[in-house]
């Protein structure tokens, strides 16, 4: 039965019941284009008798037969004639203000068909009745136009009703002010529209009152400090009150900040993105625009992502047309009216009440009710009062009525100041969270709580659009018979939580459920365990325990070459350069450490929605730093192992050179320096300007995701994009060294490994290119595979290649000095034992051997020069004195005897092993004198 009286209500309401009763004015030929609509009180008029009659037989039948009493009319007699009312306005869709003005057109049209109908039968004046004519005429928000129009309708008009805007309602003010007739406008407050014209009126309150309710309210109610205005002109009037209230409130203006006529959201864009910024943030924002300009603000704001505590409007609120264009938006905004629906009052002519209006307007209009409409109501019945008070039309009498009454109205009462304003106070108004528009001060006549501060767009939209207010949705669609909460709902109950201010998801349980997404996306989702792959810690205990084995390894070296620094087979080798070959391969090896570094991502994850946010995670920096600690320690490390390797073999490639220009020369350590430097200065530029241009960067990389895009797995890696040139450069670089220490050990292959150790030189160069060759393939293939995989094939790497280095260099000078027990002599023998296995071999064997100048009288060099050569090649050329026994120049047939005196200052404990080898020493030193004297055997 509800449907069916809303169904009656409607076709008795409807415009199109009237459409005889509405036609096009013969005065549009005058006027050319306008559009003219005139409204005639004949039988289409709406009987009040009926709707009421309409409404009780609705409601007690279930037949159709008490529909007709619905139809059932009077006919008035209007024996005084028919009254003027002439009403310019927007009426084309597309005209600026179309929206507000549509709402006066229709609250116009209802009242009069209101007062025209059976009983009341029009307007009593004189002793005679009269009806009313509405005649509503286009003029395009355009003030020229709205003079003009007026001007041509004067001559036929009794009674002006004002436009919309106080530009447009000024020219018509001057028009009835020059013609001597009564104006009374709904839509302008400026004061210069009704100074010193007193048969204008204005029923819209003055702009001085629109924030008089809001201000107090806001200060006494919350905590509010700041408030910042944005205004256009016109409505910005609204706005010039603020200053003073706020300061007698002790609110602090922040800025007032003017804006062109009819902004729009690219004006105001730039404006609300410096309100956001943090240092600006003000707690209430009131805008005074027109409903374009609200509507642009708004839009300016959520592209802004930003809203303030408090958004105040002086026009908007409670506009269908405003809610329509923002949506959702338009909840928690406050603005003020001089009316809603609630208040209690029945007009003084129409005899409405705000409850008998609002559904009727609905169903008339087919939009949502606005104090515009109740606005356009009160204007036609102030003046039918006025007119019913003074008992006549003249226009000085009507004029006083005005000036003095007041008008009980649907409005509420009506009261002109001396300047013909209606001074009232308004309402503070607020959407509340279903978009219904309360009243939320003064507080006797409260209809809602006030709520501050204002929920931000995320946590609005994820009330509205998200799976986590899917639930909130549900419940309200089931204690609203008519509504519903949409299939997205019940798709998304299962992610259903509560909304955050922040715009996040509180899920029920913490443990077995996690918040994802912010505003839309807000929604809970089950817990899903993320494998980071992390080095296993017993993984990263291997890496450890391998990097304290070389150093261990490196230490206790160190501390044997030191002891036995003075034994020939170490002399030798130099102990200068085996310790940078240990400090090198601990230096590699430490690079282990570093490697092992790892963290999660480089920002913190929210600790609700799992998202990663702006704030870095305070562990990367040194991740960071782990990242490129390991090529500078991996690089310096072989340049200090290979320098020494290199060092020795170029200094035996140096005197082989020598040997072979039959000159004789010495090497010390220093004379190596350089080029030892030269390799590390090379190796910290290159290190340097990767560390500088693009360093290495922990980053964690989503590997795999699951159905929701959530991480199910991710990998974290030491990574730059600009680091694969410098990776080229430094694997030329390593690759160009050793190709060129195999050159060097190739070359000096022959000499004796006593001095020259160039088979373990080799083979160490040769193990690290082989490690080398091995390791990028398996590196490639493992990136991204596995961090245990890509950590263990590195560690065992950098391992291998210290171990192999020190291995091979120490092996050989261990087994020799503590297996074999080779003496001092047993190595001096050794060396004359080999050159002159040389010498007899002649000059063809010579060139073998490397060392030219070996050979006997025919090769020129003597024996001493040769030995003294390969000596010095070793390097001990200095501790070693080789003196010659026994010479004679003159008998070049003999071969001449020397005597080695090793200088040495042993401990006694090697003065007792030396003692105890003297007679085998002797024998060997008879031995190798036979053989002088007989070079032939």
């Amino acid at each position: 039965m509800k449907a069916l009286l809303r169904a009656v209500l409607l076709f008795l309401a409807t415009p199109t019941a009237r459409v005889s009763a509405q036609s096009v004015d013969p005065l549009a030929d005058t006027l050319g284009n306008t559009l003219i609509l005139t409204r005639e009180p004949d039988s289409g008029s709406v009987s009040a008798e009926a709707l009421v009659l309409a409404a009780a037989a609705a409601s007690e039948s279930e037949s159709g037969e008490a529909l007709s009493l619905a139809s059932s009319e009077r006919v008035c007699d209007y024996d005084g004639g028919i009254l003027t009312l002439s009403h310019p306005h927007d009426l084309n869709p597309t005209d600026r203000h179309f929206g507000i003005c549509n709402l006066f057109l229709r609250a116009y049209e209802m009242a009069v068909d209101r007062i025209n109908a059976w009983p009341r039968c029009g307007v009593s004046a004189g002793g005679k009745r009269y009806g009313f004519r509405l005649r509503s005429y286009g003029i395009e928000s355009n003030p020229h136009k709205s003079l003009a129009a007026s001007k041509a309708m004067e001559p036929t008009t009794d009674f002006f009703l004002g436009p919309y805007t106080s530009a447009l309602t000024d020219k018509v003010s001057q028009v009835a002010h020059d013609a001597d007739k009564i104006m009374i406008a709904p839509g302008s407050y400026f004061l210069f529209v009704y100074e010193d014209r007193p048969a204008s009126f204005g029923a819209l309150p003055l702009p001085g009152n629109y924030l008089k309710q809001v201000i107090p309210m806001l200060a006494a109610s919350t905590n509010a400090k700041t408030i910042r205005a944005v205004y256009e002109p016109g409505p910005g009037a609204q706005c010039q009150a603020l200053p003073e209230l706020a300061a007698a409130n002790g609110l602090t203006v922040v800025g007032m900040d003017e804006v062109p006529k009819g902004p729009t959201r690219d004006v105001l864009l730039p404006l609300a993105q410096n309100m956001s910024r943090p240092e600006e943030d003000p707690d209430v924002v009131v805008t005074c625009t027109y409903e374009a300009g609200c509507v642009e603000w708004m839009a300016a704001l959520r592209e802004s992502q930003w809203s303030p505590r408090a958004q105040v409007f002086s026009i908007c609120v409670g506009l269908d047309t405003f809610e329509s264009a923002v949506g959702t938006d338009a909840e928690y905004l406050i603005g003020m009216s001089p009316w809603t629906q609630s208040v209690d009052v029945v007009d003084g002519a129409a005899n409405w009440t705000s409850e008998e209006f609002v559904p009727l307007f609905e169903a008339y209009s087919g939009r949502g009710i606005a104090y515009h409409a109740a606005l356009g109501v009160a204007t036609v019945s102030t003046l039918v009062q006025a007119i019913e008070r003074a008992d006549a039309l003249e226009t000085d009498k009507v004029a006083n009525e005005l000036q003095t009454g007041v008008f009980p109205t649907l409005f509420g009462n009506v009261q002109f100041d001396s300047n013909g304003q209606n001074d009232m106070n308004l309402l503070a108004l607020q959407y509340g969270s279903t978009g219904k528009v309360g009243v939320v001060f003064p507080p006797d006549s409260k209809t809602a709580e006030l709520v501050y501060p204002m929920p931000t767009f995320e946590e609005r939209d994820c009330v509205h659009l998200s799976p986590c207010g899917a639930g909130a949705r549900m419940e309200l669609a089931a204690a609203d018979e008519e509504g519903s909460a949409g299939g997205a709902s019940v798709v998304h109950a299962n992610y259903a939580g509560t909304c955050l201010p922040d715009g996040t998801c509180q899920c029920a349980s913490s443990t077995e459920q996690r918040s994802i997404g912010v505003g839309s996306a807000a929604a809970c989702h089950d817990v899903v365990s993320e494998d980071m792959n992390y080095i296993s810690p017993a993984l990263k205990a291997t890496g450890y325990a391998l990097f304290a084995l070389q150093l261990f390894a490196s230490v206790a070296l160190a501390a044997w070459t030191f002891r036995y620094r003075k034994r020939t087979a170490v002399k030798s080798a130099q102990p200068v350069f085996l310790g940078l070959v240990l400090i090198g391969a601990a230096v590699l090896c430490s690079s282990i450490v570093p490697m092992s570094f790892e963290t999660s991502y480089r920002y913190l994850e929210h600790p609700l929605t799992g998202e990663l946010t702006d704030m870095p995670n305070p562990d990367v920096r040194g991740v960071d730093a782990a990242c490129m600690a390991v090529p500078w320690l991996v690089v310096l490390g072989f340049v200090i192992s290979y320098s020494a390797l290199f060092a020795k073999t170029w200094r035996i490639k140096k005197v082989y050179d020598s040997a072979r220009a039959m000159r004789r020369v010495t090497i010390h350590p220093k004379d190596v320096a350089f080029i030892m430097g030269l390799l590390l200065s090379a190796a910290v530029a290159i290190l340097l300007t990767w560390q500088l241009v693009a360093p290495l960067k922990w980053e964690r990389e989503v590997t795999a995701v699951n159905e929701l895009g959530e991480a199910t797995e991710s990998v974290g890696r030491c990574r730059s994009d600009g680091a694969l040139p410098f990776l080229i450069v430094v694997a030329v670089f390593i690759f160009g060294c050793l190709i060129f220490a195999l050159y060097l050990s190739y070359v000096t292959r022959n000499i004796p490994s006593d001095f020259n150790e160039g088979k373990w030189v080799t083979a160490s160069i040769l193990s690290i290119f082989q490690l080398l060759l091995l390791a990028v393939p398996v590196l490639v293939i493992v990136f991204n595979v596995s961090s245990d995989a890509y950590y263990f094939v590195r560690a065992a790497i950098v391992f291998l290649i210290g171990a192999a280095v020190t291995s091979f260099i120490f092996g050989p000078k261990l087994y020799a000095l503590h297996v074999t027990v080779r003496t001092d002599s047993q190595t001096g023998d050794k060396i004359r034992s080999y050159n002159w296995s040389r010498q007899t071999r002649g000059p063809s064997m010579s060139r073998v051997s490397g060392v030219s100048g070996f050979t006997g009288s025919g090769g020129g060099v003597s024996r001493a020069s040769a030995l003294s050569a390969v000596s010095g090649a070793s390097g001990v050329n200095d501790d070693i004195d080789f003196e010659d026994e026994d010479r004679d120049n003159d008998d070049h047939d003999r071969g001449r005897r020397r005597s080695v005196t090793f200088k040495d200052e042993e401990e006694e404990e090697e003065a007792r092993e030396k003692e105890e080898e003297t007679e085998e020493c002797k024998k060997s030193k008879e031995e190798a004198e036979k053989d002088v004297e007989n070079p032939g055997l």
